[in-house]
């Protein structure tokens, strides 16, 4: 990593990130979650609480059997994707290992990619028609002013110069 944040900087990264987060202890044990953009409901009461005991119970062989073989050192990561209530989600599981390589548990993600998977073609930034910027909790607002100059400079005949904003 490069760089510092401060634990407020941290959780607004992870609370503006449109991914499902959890942290897993190499003990089993759930110590954190993400909150901004929940897929599958957790509560503070899952903090402190084995990971087995916050999944379905015909899934906990299979979390199980991850966590063996990032112990094991035999894996690194896991993934899988599912089709639910009309949600198409990727979810993913990575080891965490100290400096010395030694197993410190997991980090789970899980995403919501039902919009990725339906992209097709290109879309670069310079051909967006409007320049959207992340708000808050995750909400997306427009910025109508520079799309509107960005108009008008197009409407006089005006070419975009690189560094000179829309």
């Amino acid at each position: 990593s490069t760089g510092s944040l401060s634990l407020d900087e941290l959780n607004l990264v992870l609370g503006v990130l449109p991914i499902d987060f959890q942290y897993v202890d190499e003990h089993d044990r759930v110590r954190f979650y993400s909150e901004g953009h929940r897929i599958f409901p957790r509560s503070p009461g899952v903090i402190g609480r084995k990971v087995q005991n916050c999944h379905p119970p015909a899934s906990v062989h299979k979390v199980q059997q991850i966590l063996d073989a990032f112990r094991a050192g035999e894996k690194d990561a896991a993934e899988f994707w599912i089709e639910m209530q009309g949600k198409f989600l990727h979810i993913r599981y990575f080891s965490g290992r100290d400096e010395a390589g030694a197993y410190r548990g997991v980090v789970e993600t899980v995403q919501d990619v039902t919009g990725i998977r339906a992209l097709q073609g290109q879309r670069r930034g310079h051909d967006a028609e409007e320049v959207r910027h992340v708000v808050g909790a995750g909400r997306v607002e427009a910025e109508e002013g520079r799309r509107r100059l960005g108009e008008d400079r197009h409407e006089r005949g005006e070419r975009h110069q690189p560094g000179a904003g829309p």
